[in-house]
Order: C-alpha cells, then sequence, then structure tokens
C-alpha cells in the first residue's frame, strides 16, 4: 500500500541549505583585532572571549538541530502539512541564530541577549518535539517508539529550559545562565550519541516494512 502525502527530498535539501548558510554565518562574528602591538592580542583575545563562548554555543545549536533532522527525518516517509509547516517554522528559528547569538556575544552582561537566544532556540526544540510527536503517530505498531520519545522528550527538556532562562534565571544572573544552557547543550551531544544507533534501528525498521512482496504463486503440478 503506498503512503499518501509529499514527498520530502527537496524538503530536506532546503533544511540542509538553511543550516549550512547559518552555521557559516556565525563565524563572521569573530573578527581578529586589528592594528595591535604583539604584546596587546593576548588580552584583546581574552576580551572577546564571550563572543567566542556565544559562537561555540551557537554553532553546538545549529549542529545539534541538524543532527536532529537527520534523526527524525529518516522517519517522515511522507510529508504532509503538519510536517511541512513544523518544518519551515523550525527554519524561521534556525535563520535567526547568527542574530541571536550574536547580540548574546556582543553583550554578555545583559539578560535581553541571553532571552533573545532562549526564545530562538525555545522555539526551534518546541516545534521539532512536535513534528516528531507527529510523525510517530503515522509509524507502524511494530517500530519501536522508544528512541523516539527520549528524543522528543529532550527537546521538550530543551523548550523548557529555555522559558526558565528566558524568564528568570537569566534576570538573575546572565553567567550562571550561559553556564546552564553550556551544559544542557553538553548532555544533548552525548545524549545523541546513544541514540544514532537506537534511532537508526527504528528507522531500519521503518524502512524493512515499506517494502512490499508480491505472494508467491503457487506451484502447478506438473502434468504426468
Amino acid at each position: 500500500m503506498r503512503e499518501s502525502g509529499l514527498q520530502t527530498e527537496r524538503l530536506n535539501f532546503l533544511t540542509d541549505g538553511v543550516y549550512a548558510i547559518a552555521i557559516t554565518l556565525l563565524v563572521l562574528e569573530l573578527k581578529v583585532p586589528a592594528h595591535l602591538r604583539p604584546e596587546a592580542v593576548l588580552p584583546a583575545l581574552r576580551d572577546n572571549g564571550p563572543k567566542f563562548i556565544a559562537y561555540l554555543i551557537a554553532f553546538s545549536a545549529c549542529a545539534i538541530g541538524w543532527t536532529f533532522t537527520y534523526l527524525s527525518h529518516g522517519l517522515v516517509r511522507r510529508a504532509g502539512a503538519g510536517h511541512l509547516l513544523c518544518t519551515l517554522i523550525s527554519l524561521l528559528a534556525v535563520a535567526l541564530i547568527p542574530f541571536s547569538s550574536s547580540l548574546m556575544g556582543n553583550y554578555p552582561d545583559s539578560p535581553w541577549g541571553i532571552v533573545a537566544y532562549a526564545i530562538d532556540v525555545g522555539l526551534l526544540a518546541a516545534i521539532y518535539a512536535l513534528d516528531l510527536i507527529l510523525a510517530s503517530r503515522r509509524l507502524p505498531a511494530h517500530v519501536d517508539r522508544r528512541p523516539i520519545r527520549v528524543l522528543y522528550t529532550t527537546a521538550l527538556g530543551v523548550a523548557g529550559v529555555a522559558v526558565v532562562s528566558a524568564s528568570w534565571l537569566a534576570f538573575l544572573s546572565p553567567k550562571l545562565c550561559l553556564y546552564v544552557i553550556g551544559a544542557v547543550t553538553a548532555i544533548i551531544w552525548i545524549e545523541y550519541a546513544v541514540l544514532v544507533g537506537w534511532l537508526g534501528r527504528a528507522i531500519s525498521a521503518l524502512e524493512d516494512a515499506g517494502h512490499t512482496h508480491r505472494p508467491a504463486l503457487p506451484e502447478r503440478r506438473r502434468r504426468a
């Protein structure tokens, strides 16, 4: 039986392109200090420390987001309106990461840079969770849903941390909030390393289910 819906190839190409551009734009905020004496180079680099930290956090957000799409889009064999809308909204959030991370890096002592970044990443994580929940409902019964639940639960957890950061923690202590964001990022990297193989087996089971085999015709008895 053929699956209904739109093909996902062009949507996946668009997603890859937006992520590639966003990651490239991030590094443009890191500018080499000009016209410095040799002894002033190291202090200038230290002064730019918050920008480097913001770059690492934002690059990790883009990389983790792309990894999420790499893991989850394999579960979507055909795209409906829900998957299409979720993907486009997620790309809106991804395209804003260079701006929000730059704001956070240029004003590390202000809570508003962290608030902008947290809202951006929180929207991205919430949309990914919704997309994966919708996709999991269309999967065959035999597909292992446990890694999928871990994946969208993680995305919901990131959205929750973003809400806490934007509404309270950033105003309490911007520096502490950056540490929390960095710790959450490291935990997700570790989790994704474990999930790759587990979710890969679920995708393989889905691909196996997609192959339909015609029943063998009964052999005719040979005439004596």
